[in-house]
């Protein structure tokens, strides 16, 4: 995926700026999308406090560097540039960024859904199409009992193994909900229904599964792999050229708002013409 010319030349300052800019430019027009879809549900999701919570999201990207002033794209010594040489401090400041920009990336690919949230829903993106649920329950629940005859299993581990193959079964009836769906979600949603140019598909998934295994840094008894200063700056990179592009796609609604201003003017001018001042 090609960068922006501008993006390409940013340090981590510079991209910061950039992103605050588009983000609150995303935000503007969605708020605009919202209100021209007349739509109860969509503009429940895209409510103010939503898009607020977007906006303090990204922003929260500076707070860790609120302080820097970086012009050196030497980044092996960044953490000096910083103010700190420790190690943990450089992991814990790493951490808090990757954290940030994951759920920034989760927040950003949700509200984009949600201008077009009946296309998703009509997707059946999820959904098991030609499945025999009825004969499959039994089947299933068969077998369990044939399990806890044999002793194999208990009767308590039967009721476990019952509920957990219901919910699951209920929740391949329907497209899960929109506010349901994880980072990997709509990774996955985003990349199988082929809303990225082809040519650059395959580059967009790895690049956002990279920001959100970063992002999973925080779980004390995994391995994880927490990048480095370099890997987070081209991340930055990344998600504010995404954030560019879904700005670009969202429906242009400036000449209905322009037309319903006029309308609301001219329908103001002949009420007040046709009042009588005495």
């Amino acid at each position: 995926m090609r960068y922006a010319l501008d993006f390409q030349k940013a340090n981590l300052t510079e991209i910061l700026k950039y992103i605050n800019e588009i983000s609150n430019k995303f935000i503007n027009e969605i708020e605009k999308v919202s209100y021209v879809s007349g739509d109860e549900e969509i503009q429940q999701l895209l409510s103010e406090n939503s898009l607020n919570q977007f906006l303090a999201i990204t922003y929260s990207l500076n707070i860790p560097i609120n302080e820097a002033k970086i012009n050196n794209s030497d980044f092996e010594e960044l953490g000096q540039l910083f103010g700190f040489d420790d190690t943990l401090e450089n992991k814990a400041r790493l951490m808090q960024m990757w954290i940030s920009l994951g759920s920034a990336l989760e927040s950003l690919l949700q509200i984009f859904l949600g201008v077009y949230l009946r296309d998703y829903e009509n997707s059946g993106w999820g959904k098991w199409d030609n499945f025999k649920l009825d004969e499959t329950k039994e089947d299933l629940l068969k077998t369990l009992n044939e399990l806890k005859e044999k002793e194999i299993i208990t009767q308590k581990q039967k009721d476990t193994f019952k509920r957990d193959i219901k919910e699951y079964l209920k929740s391949k009836q329907e497209t899960k909900h929109l506010t349901d769906l994880t980072l990997g979600n709509l990774i996955n949603f985003y990349h199988s229904n082929n809303l990225w140019s082809e040519k650059d598909a395959s580059e967009i998934r790895d690049k956002m599964d990279f920001i959100r295994e970063s992002r999973n840094c925080v779980h004390s008894f995994k391995e994880r792999y927490v990048g480095t200063w370099e890997e987070l700056l081209d991340s930055l990179r990344f998600f504010a050229q995404v954030m560019l592009e879904l700005l670009g796609r969202l429906p242009d609604v400036d000449d209905m708002l322009q037309y319903e201003m006029e309308l609301k003017a001219e329908i103001e001018r002949e009420y007040y013409s046709n009042y009588d001042y005495y």
